[in-house]
């Protein structure tokens, strides 16, 4: 049960005397953080600051470990008095309109917020993330080899670069728009993206506009059974100059964290593999 407003006194005494200790913690002690975007579990995990990590929001499931802290936070918002009685010193959020985390901060937590637009900034952001939890070096050193793959990523871009619809969701269909943050990953795969431009970042487009596409490839992310009932859909819907289909595993492509340019190499394989695949 998320807390309320009319949450008792007693419980909300004991969360601002825990908001107290938080304001009186000496410097040098060790960051308590809050993690409320899965992908800053996974870059504080990377570089060395798993213990500083005292709850997660809903749906963190990387690294393993995580699954185990208290859920204090979903889409919904922070529930704030089970965050407080974790004495949290940093609470890092994907945006400043999280409900609850202005109240964090006016108790005394040091608030940040990570949202990158693109893979570039995905890597930038792991620095920065690194730097808030006192591992500045680790952190430098992480991003810096990521960046080493993503430039022999851009040096083995597919010519011509293959049209690819990107299916983010079934039901409603969605694909992907400018301004989505996997519009700048198909960019650095070396794809052009079909509705790249779309009004919106997120735009719900009909099987016919699809099929007008006429997109070399589909990426279809999900579960492998997931992926192969959706190839069955769309072969269904192409007839015989159906595309070929691409997998890839969504937690890769759609966190910006460590492990998207793990992602990026299987989707820019999949696409240099199936593009030579494509009906012309």
């Amino acid at each position: 049960m998320w807390a309320s407003a009319r949450a008792s006194a007693t419980p909300l005494r004991a969360a601002l005397a825990a908001a107290a200790l938080v304001a009186a913690a000496p410097a040098e002690a060790g960051e308590r953080i809050l993690v409320l975007m899965p992908h800053v579990a996974e870059v504080l995990a990377a570089v060395g600051a798993e213990g500083d990590v005292v709850g997660v929001v809903q749906h963190t499931d990387e690294p393993a470990s995580m699954r185990r802290l208290p859920r204090v936070a979903s889409a919904r918002g922070v529930a704030l008095e089970a965050a407080l009685r974790l004495e949290p010193t940093l609470a890092i959020a994907y945006t400043a309109g999280l409900p609850g985390l202005r109240r964090l901060e006016k108790l005394g937590v040091r608030v940040a917020v990570s949202h990158p637009r693109g893979v570039s900034e995905a890597l930038d952001e792991i620095e920065r993330i690194g730097r808030l939890a006192g591992r500045p070096r680790r952190a430098g050193r992480l991003a810096d080899g990521l960046r080493g793959r993503l430039e022999a990523i851009r040096a083995r871009r597919p010519r011509p670069p293959p049209r690819v619809f990107y299916e983010v969701a079934a039901e409603p269909l969605i694909g992907v728009g400018p301004g989505n943050f996997l519009d700048d990953v198909l960019r650095e795969a070396g794809a052009v993206n079909v509705f790249a431009d779309a009004p919106v970042a997120n735009p719900r487009v009909s099987v016919e506009a699809v099929l007008r596409a006429g997109p070399d490839v589909l990426v279809l992310p999900g579960e492998p059974r997931q992926s192969a009932e959706r190839a069955r859909f769309w072969r269904r819907r192409f007839g015989a100059q159906a595309p070929p289909h691409l997998p890839v595993p969504p937690d890769l492509l759609h966190r910006p964290g460590p492990r998207l340019i793990d992602g990026l190499e299987i989707l820019q394989a999949g696409l240099l593999e199936r593009s030579a695949e494509a009906p012309r």
